[in-house]
C-alpha cells in the first residue's frame, strides 16, 4: 500500500510541477498564467483519459500504469529541461523504481480493488 501512497504522491507533484513551471516560465505574464493553469490541466486531461484507475478505455490497469509512468516521467524531462536537472532526475528515478515495485510485488490488483470500493466505484 506504501508503494500506491507513492504513487498518489508523484502523481500529485507532477501537476505541482508543471503548474511552477507554468508559472515561471521567461515569457510575459499573459503566457506565464496559460502556461501555469494550461500545462497541469492537460496533464489532468490526458491523465483521466488515458492513464487514471477509472480511466474507461479499454486498456489494462497494468497498461494504464505504465501509460502514467511515461507521463510522469515526461513531466521529469520537463523539469530537467527547464533548469532544474537534479530536482528532474531525482523525480524521475523515484517514478521508475516506485513503477518497478508496483509491478513486481503486483499491486496492478490492490489499485484496482481500491477503484472499486471507493466512491462511485465503477471500474
Amino acid at each position: 500500500m506504501l508503494l500506491l501512497a507513492v504513487r498518489f504522491l508523484v502523481e500529485l507533484l507532477g501537476f505541482g510541477a508543471l503548474a511552477l513551471m507554468g508559472a515561471t516560465a521567461p515569457s510575459e505574464s499573459v503566457w506565464r498564467v496559460v502556461l501555469g493553469i494550461g500545462a497541469p490541466l492537460a496533464f489532468a486531461i490526458a491523465w483521466g483519459l488515458v492513464a487514471a484507475p477509472k480511466a474507461q478505455n479499454g486498456l489494462s490497469l497494468r497498461a494504464r500504469s505504465v501509460i502514467g509512468t511515461l507521463l510522469l516521467v515526461g513531466v521529469a524531462a520537463l523539469v530537467a529541461l527547464t533548469g532544474q536537472p537534479g530536482w528532474g532526475i531525482a523525480f524521475a528515478a523515484i517514478v521508475v523504481i516506485d513503477q518497478a515495485l508496483i509491478l513486481a510485488f503486483n499491486l496492478d490488483d490492490v489499485a484496482l480493488t481500491l477503484a472499486a470500493i471507493a466512491p462511485g466505484g465503477k471500474v
